[in-house]
């Protein structure tokens, strides 16, 4: 009781209101992400559009998402984590207010193709500054906080779209992505701190910032961290992307579907939460390789639950989103503890780079999977593939470094 209380003592008062903005901000870059795979099933009627050809349109803000977490990282250690979290968040929510007044596919691909170059200068700086301004005893755990509102805000959109779009259609989801955003950015220049110019380490100072993750003491570790990434995001956005219009195909109901596809966040959430705790006291690396480990069931375990009807889809869905998606989050603490400051946010940015690269791969291949007309429980167990992947890279990087 005692040693609870103490290191209850050792969290500063003015941390908590920043890790609740950067948990704020990532919940509206998480609602963003998935706007466009509650929206897909009607956009398909209405605009008359292939299955098939969806795949373009959910990778087009991944791409720009990509680019956009790789590049931020020398304008953020330059710069500071504010003032680019401030103009991505800018960005994308002017942006959406754009992509609601589109009409065609082409249009709206193009516009979420830019959003997405400032969604993906968001997660590396809220992920930094989480680990900047967290108690040393709970830095893993912050993160995952932090992490966690992608999904929380993903699960959140599936719950507003669900019932708005029958009701005022599907432009009302994304002015809704839009207003928000511009609203936080009061909160983001009141309560974040001002940015401290950084030193950048010895062995990189006649690096280009941007190339310093491909040095000699970095680049195994770093390779290994973003099959890790690339893998478990394909499968994610696999499932944000392409649940909903599946279910949808097979029957389902429209809200059940939304619902099911956006239950993954759930499951992450409390993935995340349960965890993360456990990352605290035996480090990222083994936690993030057991939960890849049985998430490869999981993935399977969605595919015989797609036969069976009712809510089974939604409750293996979950069950998906803890070991995968939570794991996940949990993934997102390890380059922040492993990076020093000054190439902290290059080392982030690359990281999310790659899940990036996996989250675009994602929806493309359901894509090809979609039109090679494979059955609807065969596309789902592809998804444990990236998986497998990602875990045996997470068991790579587990027996290269101690946990810490």
């Amino acid at each position: 009781m005692e040693h609870s209380f103490e290191r209850r003592q050792t969290v500063p008062s003015g941390s908590v209101p920043i890790l609740i903005v950067a948990i704020i901000v990532a919940m509206l870059d998480g609602y963003d992400i998935q706007i466009v795979a509650f929206i897909a099933p009607v956009l398909a009627g209405e605009w008359g559009i292939a299955k098939s050809a969806l795949g373009g349109l959910f990778a087009a803000a991944l791409v720009g998402m990509m680019l956009g977490s790789i590049l931020q990282g020398p304008l953020s250690d330059r710069w500071g984590r504010r003032a680019v979290l401030a103009g991505s968040v800018l960005g994308f929510g002017s942006l959406n207010l754009v992509t609601a007044s589109t009409d065609d596919l082409q249009s709206m691909m193009a516009a979420r193709f830019v959003t997405g170059l400032f969604l993906g200068a968001a997660g590396p700086n809220l992920v930094a500054i989480a680990t900047e301004n967290a108690p040393p005893h709970l830095r893993n755990f912050w993160v995952t906080l932090t992490a966690a509102g992608f999904p929380v805000g993903g699960f959140l959109g599936g719950l507003i779209s669900a019932p708005l779009i029958p009701a005022f259609g599907w432009r009302s989801v994304l002015v809704i992505g839009g207003l928000l955003p511009l609203l936080m950015l009061i909160a983001i220049f009141k309560v974040l701190p001002a940015d401290r110019p950084a030193t950048r380490p010895a062995e990189s100072r006649e690096r280009p910032s941007l190339f310093v993750v491909f040095s000699r003491p970095w680049v195994v570790t770093s390779v290994l961290m973003w099959i890790c990434f690339a893998g478990v995001q394909l499968a994610i956005n696999f499932f944000v992307a392409w649940v909903p219009t599946l279910l949808s195909s097979m029957g389902f109901a429209l809200n059940v579907a939304i619902l099911t596809g956006a239950s993954i966040n759930i499951g992450a959430l409390a993935g995340g939460a349960i965890l993360g705790r456990r990352a605290d006291r035996l480090g990222p690396a083994p936690i993030v390789a057991f939960a890849l480990s049985c998430g490869i069931a999981a993935c399977l375990l969605i595919a015989f639950a797609a036969t069976q009807g009712g809510w089974f889809p939604l409750i293996a869905v979950a069950i998906a989103g803890f070991f995968v998606a939570g794991g996940g989050l949990v993934l997102n603490a390890l380059p922040a503890t492993i990076y020093p400051e000054a190439m902290r946010g290059t080392g982030l940015g690359w990281s999310l780079g790659m899940a990036r690269l996996g989250g675009v791969l994602g929806p493309l291949l359901g894509g090809l999977l979609v039109s090679q007309q494979l059955s609807e429980p065969v596309l789902f167990a592809v998804s444990a593939v990236p998986v497998a992947i990602a875990a045996l890279a997470a068991l790579l990087l587990l027996a290269r470094r101690p946990a810490a």
